[in-house]
């Protein structure tokens, strides 16, 4: 019900299965996942970043820029597909 409720809200309708293959690091402040996903149309490989624990969005969006740069993803062009 939750994944449905954010696919409602950005009018997407979408039925079918995404399979992953997932590694989670966690680092100071951040999560740092890669993953390989796929559906019957399409495929994606991803790494993404996540900041946890930041009081305000500033402190959590420099934590996550601090490692993409640490990490040599600074400046890396960002993914525009979408999965679904």
């Amino acid at each position: 019900h939750i994944v449905r409720a954010l696919l409602d809200s950005f009018g997407i309708e979408w039925s079918g299965s995404i399979k992953k293959e997932v590694e989670v690091w966690h680092m100071d402040g951040v999560e740092v996942v890669f993953y390989k996903a796929h559906t019957a149309t399409g495929r994606v490989h991803c790494v993404e970043f996540e900041s946890v624990h930041k009081p305000d969005m500033k402190s959590a969006l420099d934590l996550i820029h601090m490692w993409e740069k640490r990490l040599g993803f600074d400046g890396v062009e960002r993914e525009k597909r979408r999965l679904l």
